[in-house]
């Protein structure tokens, strides 16, 4: 997975996703949470820690990248 020129812009202009966990053990499940400019977002879905939980944080990242430089 290529993460690229999305995630370096959110990351240098205060843009941070992240995970976390909804219990203790081995790859527990968890929520994305997205730290915007200090303001945090907790998300709804639960997501097992699998290629598709990086490729939602991906698609968040690209998001925001889009949506600030359209």
């Amino acid at each position: 997975m290529y993460w690229g020129k999305e995630i370096s812009w959110c990351l240098a202009n205060d843009i941070i996703v992240y995970v976390k966990p909804l219990r203790q053990g081995k790859y527990p499940p968890v929520k994305i949470i997205v730290n915007y400019k200090g303001k945090i977002k907790e998300g709804k879905e639960e997501y097992t820690q699998d290629i598709k939980l990086y490729e939602k944080i991906k698609d968040i990242y690209d998001t925001y990248y889009n949506h600030f430089n359209l």
